[in-house]
């Protein structure tokens, strides 16, 4: 069953969502990682509840550097951290053997695209992504981000199984905000019926005058569809 992860930009975002804490898979965040440091902003989410924590700073330098910075990121708590699908691929390797090793979180490969990418066709999108996974599966990353209908027939021939997909860019259609840079954007069902596993909504919850209800019709059309959903 799918899982839905909040993205949240500060603690008060959380601090309003910890009555449904134990209805959601847990928190992304990025911002707070890049203002406070990893250790404090991890540790004080799951002390207010949160199970897990998805930290999405999109990692890529030397392979080196990248497997300090997830040995840390892991240590400090997270339970996944995104790496960037243009980073070498003795980097992804590295990144990939230390989350391994450390037995406590995973790797999500993410597929950077220009800041032009919405007059692409799919066609060269799905290409973009079909590299960037195939530089995952052979770094043995678990995970992809991005849109479930590209990614969900490219299966990892050693495990004979399908990577883990995480869909950023949902939007149910109640809400009445901008797609905040999110050009393909999925209903919460709409991904779901689609194939993805972990499903990331953050304006949509973060910014409603009662963000737990928000939760809850989310996840009640994640399950149903949205013809049994009422608008929050």
């Amino acid at each position: 069953m799918a899982k839905l992860i909040v993205s949240i930009n500060q603690i008060e975002d959380a601090e309003r969502l910890q009555e449904v804490s134990s209805l959601i898979w847990g928190l992304k965040v990025h911002t707070l990682v890049l203002r406070h440091g990893a250790p404090k902003v991890i540790d004080r989410l799951k002390v207010m509840g949160f199970q897990n924590v998805f930290v999405d700073l999109k990692l890529r330098d030397i392979p080196e550097i990248m497997g300090e910075e997830v040995f840390e990121l892991i240590n400090a708590g997270a339970d996944i951290v995104s790496v960037d699908g243009d980073a070498e691929n003795r980097g992804l390797k590295v990144a990939s053997a230390v989350a391994s090793g450390e037995k406590k979180g995973r790797l999500a490969c993410t597929t950077a695209l220009s800041s032009d990418h919405a007059t692409l066709p799919d066609a060269e999108i799905m290409q973009k992504m079909f590299e960037s996974s195939m530089k995952a599966m052979m770094a043995d990353i678990p995970m992809v981000i991005g849109n479930p209908r590209f990614f969900k027939d490219i299966a990892i021939p050693e495990n004979d199984r399908s990577f883990e997909v995480i869909t950023p860019g949902i939007r149910p259609e109640w809400y009445e905000g901008t797609s905040e840079g999110h050009v393909r954007t999925m209903t919460p069902y709409a991904a779901v019926e689609a194939g993805s596993d972990y499903l990331v909504v953050g304006r949509p919850i973060t910014l409603n005058e009662n963000p737990a209800r928000a939760v809850w019709t989310i996840l009640k059309e994640m399950s149903n569809g949205k013809g049994n959903v009422q608008a929050v």
